[in-house]
């Protein structure tokens, strides 16, 4: 009962009071206790145990690392990673007070990087991104510095360049480099230069000016032109794919952790410079089946006026069956993937990331695998009608539902590329909560209204009244309005129902007036609240296309440029081989399954040499055994100036009001931390 009396102060004058008089927050238990319970225990694993009182809400006070000056080997990502496990607001706390205090004790942030460089630490990181997605941002963006400029006066990082791009100027460009120095026992990457080695040293930087291209005068005015900022990660080998899996992981409440320079920086780095030519390859594929879909579809029936578009059938069949046998493959390859790294990880935490059947992994899934079952059982079908004879009722039916999931996927993919953003406003504007509400309002009322149709129109099929229903209600249809009591045509006026007629106004000034009305309300209402989210949901969704990407589609190890020309150029041979099978086979020898194959071996290929580099591998390590540091050339900071001259959505005001305190505390504690350094070097 002491605990719960001492209250929050009381708390933390205990422990400060046991330090003061020698006590350490590192030193455990002696292992030789009694006790089992206790014995090699830490004082915080002790408050953690299921019998212990203290609260949860004040674990951190039992953090060494933050506490304890006299702790040698700071465990900063190992004790914030264990008191995540138990309460992800007293780990963000604890971070956000090591960063309060980092801003004073120079020290402190020192130990805190060279924490940061231990072996292990992107897997410590990604658990705490996947239990605090907060604290785990706020832990990358102490580990951002500027590089370390080797010769100022010959080589200095310029301070503008172009940051050209197709549909929006980029916000930042990023590459993956092991240049770095250690320097007080920490590693820091270099922006290096040698004047004495001029041309032998010029070939090791030419991604100096891929990363941030020289300007000239003529174009330094351009309207893709803009300061820049150039920052390096600490954390060595951070592209790591239990990291980028934690961010897809992250909840809707959460997504401000993607507003983070070190996040994003990951995040684009890995796309950018790797996953967008696999994307890009992807939708290129199902875009061409997608259009083999149409053109074998636009040519039945075989008589009518579509009979003139003559499919190659054997043609569009192996092409669609190609397509089919690839995705299954990469299902496989992805659930195989996952399922390793489940079972490689020993922590109950990375193995609940990696869970190949939590819900987050079988929304990607599910879909893939209906659709999946669908072509398969269309490409079935289909094989008994390559030659003259039309496709039976059901393969039409199935052809179409294909044309409908194909053309959606093709849609719902191109919210990954920088001009389809909005697709994410308007999905998640639909599935928001007040739309749900207003959607099952609607239904319900229109139920309502139906069944009273029902019972006056005793003498018509219900399929029918339901039908007209739907018209007039929904659409104010006049064939709907007419055949439910409002005909107004001169012989069939007397022929009116009059209760149907007066249910059937009531009903449609209810929809047509009010109801249709409250739900465009509603829902533009929800478009504005998203609208704001949604960069973050971009790049969320990108995170989890890096992940699903490199899981599905990396089915060889990287073994050299050699290897990979290899994969390539047996892509560009196996579809060659399927084309000249096709063009030397007839409409009825079965070529086109050979065909099928081969195309098939050719996509898979190509995708798998593209997710290949020597820079990358799904342990973040890269071919060369290096540790590679991050570094992010981004576009300056002016995301606040520019949103106080646009308009306020509706709904947004909390939101802009926390955004407005937040930077204005961030001013403050910068001006405070200032005057503090002013007032020491004075007193000193």
């Amino acid at each position: 009962g002491g605990i719960n009396s001492c209250g929050q102060e009381g708390l933390r004058r205990v422990v400060q009071l046991l330090q003061d008089t020698g006590g350490s927050l590192a030193v455990p238990v002696n292992p030789k206790h009694y006790s089992e319970k206790i014995a090699g225990k830490t004082p915080l694993q002790l408050a953690a145990s299921d019998d212990s009182r203290f609260p949860r809400n004040m674990m951190g006070l039992l953090v060494s690392c933050l506490q304890d000056r006299s702790v040698c080997e700071p465990e900063f990502f190992a004790e914030i990673s264990f008191l995540a496990t138990l309460d992800r607001d007293a780990a963000t706390d604890v971070v956000r007070e090591i960063q309060a205090r980092a801003s004073k004790q120079p020290a402190l942030l020192e130990r805190f990087r060279m924490d940061a460089q231990k072996p292990g630490s992107t897997d410590i990181i990604a658990s705490i991104f996947f239990l605090a997605p907060e604290a785990g941002g706020m832990m990358l963006d102490m580990l951002l510095i500027a590089p370390l400029v080797k010769d100022t006066s010959h080589h200095n990082i310029p301070t503008r360049t172009n940051m050209y791009g197709f549909w929006v100027d980029l916000p930042m460009r990023c590459i993956y480099r092991d240049d770095a120095e250690k320097r007080e026992g920490i590693a820091v990457p270099i922006w290096g230069w040698d004047a004495e080695r001029v041309d032998e040293y010029h070939e090791r930087i030419k991604w100096h000016e891929w990363l941030v291209p020289p300007t000239d005068k003529r174009a330094a005015r351009g309207a893709s032109v803009h300061n820049i900022t150039v920052s390096t990660l600490l954390l060595p080998n951070s592209l790591d794919l239990d990291i980028l899996q934690a961010l897809s992981r992250t909840t809707r409440s959460n997504m401000k952790v993607f507003s983070k320079v070190s996040v994003q920086g990951l995040i684009f780095c890995l796309w950018n410079n790797l996953v967008n030519n696999v994307w890009l390859a992807d939708f290129c594929f199902r875009l061409l089946e997608l259009l083999t879909l149409m053109w074998w579809s636009l040519a039945w029936p075989l008589v009518g006026p579509r009979g003139a578009i003559n499919a190659d059938k054997p043609l569009c069949w192996a092409i669609i069956a190609a397509g089919a046998f690839r995705d299954f493959l990469h299902l496989i390859t992805a659930s195989v993937a996952f399922i390793v790294k489940y079972q490689g990880h020993s922590s109950a935490t990375m193995r609940g990331l990696w869970d190949p059947v939590a819900v987050a992994n079988l929304r990607w899934l599910v879909p893939r695998a209906i659709m999946l079952m669908v072509q398969f059982s269309f490409i079935t079908g289909s094989s008994w009608h390559l030659g003259y004879s039309e496709l039976s009722e059901a393969d039409q039916v199935l052809l179409a539902i294909l044309v409908l999931m194909k053309s959606s996927l093709v849609t719902f993919m191109f919210r990954l590329c920088s001009g389809g953003t909005k697709i994410y406003a308007i999905f998640y504007s639909f599935l928001g909560g007040a739309t749900r509400e207003m959607i099952s309002i609607t239904a319900m009322v229109f139920a309502s209204f139906s069944l009273a149709f029902l019972c006056l129109a005793k003498d018509k099929a219900a399929g029918w009244v339901l039908a007209n229903s739907y018209r007039g209600l929904l659409f104010g249809d006049g064939d709907g309005f007419n055949n439910l009591g409002m005909d107004i045509d001169e012989g069939a006026y007397h022929n009116n129902n009059g209760t149907l007629t007066v249910f059937l106004v009531i009903g449609s000034l209810f929809f047509n007036i009010i109801l249709l009305n409250l739900i465009i309300a509603v829902y533009g209402n929800e478009y504005n609240k998203v609208a704001g989210e949604t960069p973050l949901l971009f790049l969320h969704g990108r995170a989890n296309g890096c992940v699903m990407y490199i899981a599905s589609c990396r089915i060889f190890p990287w073994l050299g440029p050699g290897f990979n020309w290899f994969l390539r150029l047996s892509a560009v041979a196996c579809f060659v081989w399927g084309a000249c099978i096709h063009l030397a086979g007839t409409d009825h020898d079965g070529h086109e399954r050979f065909t099928a194959m081969l195309f098939a071996a050719s996509q898979i290929l190509l995708q798998a040499a593209l997710v290949q580099c020597d820079w990358f591998s799904i342990e973040g390590v890269a071919a060369n055994q290096q540790d590679h540091y991050l570094w992010i050339c981004h576009r300056e900071n002016t995301d606040h100036l520019d949103s106080v001259h646009e308009p306020l959505p509706t709904g947004h005001f909390e939101e802009r009001l926390e955004a407005t305190q937040r930077y204005i505390d961030g001013r403050i504690g910068k001006l405070e931390a200032k005057l503090d350094a002013i007032l020491e070097h004075l007193a000193g």
